[in-house]
């Protein structure tokens, strides 16, 4: 009984940012891309700047945006973690075999594979991907979880377990072995900045195609219930929206994946 009542209050929040269509809405602008506090309220000619405010915060409050500042101004980030989190406790469970065909069916059909098919609608300019995940485990822990890519990395290109390498070090590469026997591999990028227990910075295409630049920066942080992963991943170059979307998803996967292997020492499986 007293666990069930702290499952409720923990996703009280949550629901209450879901059941005002305002909020659905401003989810919705922040799912294409980021926005400053400004440009959001511009869509609300009918609310005040104030009224905004206080529908944000109450998305903030239940973790499903995030805001990071730039100056004077205040840029909201769409985090699509909790959402994840709730599709995989309350629908995925009760989805049979079919209807889980059609919808990714349906997604294919009007997305379009991202790993394969040409982009549309180049756009040079900076992305930015913006999550965070709460893991049940000590900042240490969860640090050299981290930095053992093998447990939780999510894309491969060859689909091969263990061939991925992450040298811990500045300058050091993080690749992927696609043949022992030939040597033959693909390079991520490069670590640029560590810290133990601190963060990682990777420099690099991260298995983008073309001409293309990525970093992608994790940190992790103490928290009250555990440690705080933050991930930002900054991309620059000929890169489509659909790419982006895909990568947004990918990195909650794998967020999601680092705290199963950090919280329970579950490993990705990874089919030979």
């Amino acid at each position: 009984m007293l666990l069930y009542g702290h499952m409720n209050d923990e996703l009280t929040p949550l629901w209450k940012a879901l059941a005002d269509p305002t909020r659905r809405k401003l989810l919705d602008l922040l799912r294409d891309e980021p926005h400053t506090t400004g440009d959001l309220s511009d869509y609300f000619p009918t609310l005040s700047r104030y009224a905004v405010m206080k529908h944000l915060g109450i998305l903030v409050e239940a973790g499903l945006v995030l805001v990071r500042r730039r100056g004077r101004e205040r840029w909201n980030y769409l985090n699509a973690v909790p959402l994840q989190q709730m599709y995989e406790r309350w629908l995925k469970p009760y989805e049979g075999e079919w209807a889980s065909s059609l919808i990714q069916l349906k997604v294919l059909a009007e997305q379009g594979d991202y790993t394969m098919t040409a982009p549309a609608q180049l756009q040079s300019k900076v992305h930015h991907i913006e999550q965070e995940i709460l893991v049940e485990a000590d900042v240490e822990k969860v640090y050299a979880c981290m930095l053992d890519v093998n447990g939780w990395w999510v894309h491969r290109l060859a689909q091969k377990p263990d061939m991925l390498r992450l040298e811990a070090q500045v300058g050091g590469r993080f690749w992927e072995m696609l043949d022992e026997e030939t040597q033959d591999g693909a390079l991520w990028g490069i670590v640029t900045s560590i810290r133990k227990n601190d963060h990682i910075v990777i420099n690099g295409s991260i298995g983008m195609r073309g001409v293309v630049m990525g970093v992608v920066t994790i940190c992790t942080n103490e928290a009250e219930n555990g440690t705080q992963v933050t991930l930002s991943h900054q991309i620059m170059g000929d890169v489509s929206e659909e790419t982006v979307a895909g990568y947004n998803g990918g990195w909650q996967m794998a967020l999601e994946s680092l705290k199963q292997f950090a919280d329970e020492g579950m490993r990705i499986e990874i089919s030979v």
